[in-house]
């Protein structure tokens, strides 16, 4: 890596810190230590900006490109010693194409990787009509926009023609993370998640053709064709290559975790790099094509052990690259800002912004439904609603941002050129990020598309009160265990049950009853020995009681609970059938009961002095559950029975 020796825009004179290059050549620039501040600065950032952006549901790009931002103004105001090196080091990075080779490679193939590839063959032809056949008209009217519109100097078609392949490029990523969330059709997830995928592919084709038409200053239509062909079916071809050599050699390796990932990475980094350098394909389309045929194939191959973590593993590599993208890109926005105001840069430029980002939203909407019966064919689910919903998601990321990056640092276009490249990508990245990725949620309700299917709901609620039963049937057993009986309940409670599953535990009740009335095939039953006791006690809402009183407190509390009779619906539950109600001797039979329970509980906590080693709060039916087996445990030691339901 070195450092471009030119200022930003040319401007020898700007007052900005880092827009101007170091001072150096070659080995005079010392050691390269400097040049990794910035990338790791990046990723601490990173690390206190994720939880804050899911905590207050802020879209995390976002937060990352206005803390770069900030970053950027302090650098070109003030001298911070080695970070300032650093931030020069990266504001005049050469060669330009470094970010495109290092960062784009990752992104690409870990969202074609973990793509469901049924439901993408099941879509692949409108996937495909998107991502080229709208592509191919968002780049052609966006370039007329520019040359005929905005008419900003030194643009010629084929300038206006990279800047349109470069903005039809989108990563709704904000917006598929709330589909998922409010669990939204999987149809229309992957819809949209394969459209950016495969318009990644197309853009940079288009993007590679016309620059280096751009380049070379003149150039025919049929050349620009050749050149389009040769990128994109030799990229396909390389991807196919890498692909099959990948599946051959997960086919031959078997529970061998280091080996089996490293292969991954090796398809996607050298497959990207043999296919964009060397032979001077498209490193997009080969990653794309080898990465969807990994998850078709070779996610089977991969060993059961690998699988989650392999995930996990790319998520992680997508996550980092993108947060080092995200605070660069507000970096140098600002670098270009201040470095380029008054020449070239121009106040409407500023106003062009938002006239670019209300136009290539209009432009998104109109060709998405122009497109309708098309998206249609085949997919009754698809409707206007959800075209609405395919419109509104075009957000520009990444891919994006390194495109405009590498048009930053190619000198031989015009500086006017690459600063409106640069500051106008980022900020139309921005404003999509802000607004479309914050809006989503309330455009989804607007619809009404954020209500779920009530089969599938019901389906839902009914897995996850099993699940929450079996759960607590699980403390149960816990609880009275010797090593285990004395750990703090509520830290298990909080740590093991979903705090979302008990707010809602008047669902979950309605759902257990389904379950035992509606669903008599079910393996969950409140009828079982082991849970009918505890189950038919469910409450409609959650209460904590402070467990830090005496045991003769708490034994009362236990009595009021757990002992049939306390009330109404506990008598209807402790009742045999048949049964019309409770004589004065039965009620002292009750009360008897109730007492000698009361006393066995008493004993037992005298013993392990339970009171004092849980501390703090237990959820009300943790607590029921936890205390009969207590009891239970006192009957099997001193060999007495009660009868309480």
């Amino acid at each position: 890596m070195s450092d471009h020796t030119e200022a930003l825009c040319g401007n020898e004179g700007s007052t900005c810190i880092i827009g101007t290059p170091r001072d150096c050549v070659g080995e005079e620039c010392g050691s390269f230590i400097p040049a990794l501040v910035f990338p790791f600065l990046a990723l601490g950032i990173g690390l206190f900006v994720h939880p804050i952006s899911k905590k207050f549901r802020v879209p995390y790009t976002s937060m990352l490109m206005v803390i770069g931002a900030i970053l950027g103004v302090l650098g070109c105001s003030v001298e911070m010693a080695l970070l300032t090196e650093s931030l020069k080091i990266w504001a005049h990075i050469s060669p330009p194409t470094l970010f495109f080779y290092v960062f784009l490679a990752p992104l690409v193939f870990e969202t074609a990787f973990n793509t469901d590839a049924y439901l993408f063959s099941k879509l692949f032809f409108q996937i495909v009509y998107l991502a080229f056949i709208v592509v191919v008209a968002q780049v052609f009217l966006v370039a007329v926009w520019q040359l005929y519109v905005i008419q900003s100097p030194d643009w010629t078609l084929f300038t206006a023609l990279v800047f349109g392949s470069m903005l039809s490029a989108t990563d709704p990523i904000s917006v598929t993370a709330t589909l998922k969330e409010l669990g939204v059709s999987e149809q229309l997830n992957t819809l949209i998640e394969g459209e950016s995928l495969l318009n990644d592919g197309s853009a940079v084709v288009f993007y590679e053709a016309f620059l280096d038409a751009a380049l070379e200053g003149s150039s025919s239509a049929g050349s620009v064709i050749v050149r389009l062909l040769r990128l994109s079916l030799g990229g396909v071809a390389m991807g196919i290559a890498f692909g099959l050599v990948a599946l051959c050699f997960l086919a031959a390796v078997y529970e061998m975790f280091e080996v089996e990932v490293s292969m991954t990475i090796v398809v996607a980094f050298l497959g990207f790099w043999t296919a964009q350098s060397p032979s001077m394909l498209s490193g997009v389309i080969c990653n794309v094509i080898s990465g969807v045929m990994l998850s078709a194939y070779g996610k089977r191959l991969v060993s059961p052990l690998v699988r989650d973590p392999l995930q996990k593993i790319w998520e992680l590599l997508s996550w980092l690259a993108n947060t080092i993208v995200f605070v660069y890109a507000g970096l140098l926005v600002v670098a270009y800002i201040w470095s380029c105001a008054g020449d070239p840069l121009q106040w409407f430029d500023y106003v062009h912004i938002l006239t670019w980002f209300a136009y290539l939203n209009l432009l998104r909407f109109v060709l998405v439904f122009l497109s309708h019966p098309i998206i249609r064919l085949g997919n009754k689910w698809y409707g206007f609603k959800e075209a609405a919903v395919v419109s509104y998601s075009g957000l520009r990321g990444a891919v994006t941002l390194i495109l405009a990056l590498e048009v930053g640092g190619t000198g031989e276009l015009p500086s006017s050129v690459r600063s409106r490249v640069v500051v106008w990508s980022a900020s139309i990245v921005a404003l999509t990020l802000f607004v479309n990725g914050s809006t989503i949620s309330t455009l989804l309700h607007w619809l009404g598309l954020d209500v779920p299917d009530p089969v599938k709901e019901d389906f839902l609620w009914r897995a996850r009160a099993a699940m929450l039963e079996c759960t607590y049937e699980i403390l149960d057993r816990e609880a009275v265990e010797e090593y285990t009986k004395y750990c703090s309940w509520s830290t298990v409670a909080r740590t093991v049950v979903p705090e979302g599953w008990v707010q809602e535990f008047g669902k979950l009740k309605k759902a257990l009853l389904a379950m035992h009335h509606k669903d008599r095939r079910s393996r969950t039953s409140l009828n079982r020995p082991s849970s009918s006791a505890m189950s038919r006690h469910w409450m409609d809402d959650v209460r904590t009681v402070p467990f830090v009183a005496m045991p003769k407190a708490v034994v009362g509390y236990v009595a009021q609970e757990i002992a049939p009779g306390h009330d109404s619906s506990s008598r209807e539950a402790a009742q045999a059938p048949g049964d019309e109600g409770d004589d004065e001797g039965s009620q002292m039979a009750t009360e008897e009961k109730e007492n000698q329970l009361a006393g066995e509980l008493e004993e037992e906590f005298a013993k392990i002095k339970i009171n004092q080693q849980l501390g703090g709060t237990l959820d009300v039916e943790i607590r029921r559950r936890f205390l009969m087996s207590l009891l239970e445990a006192a009957r099997e030691r001193n060999g007495r029975s009660l009868q309480l339901v």
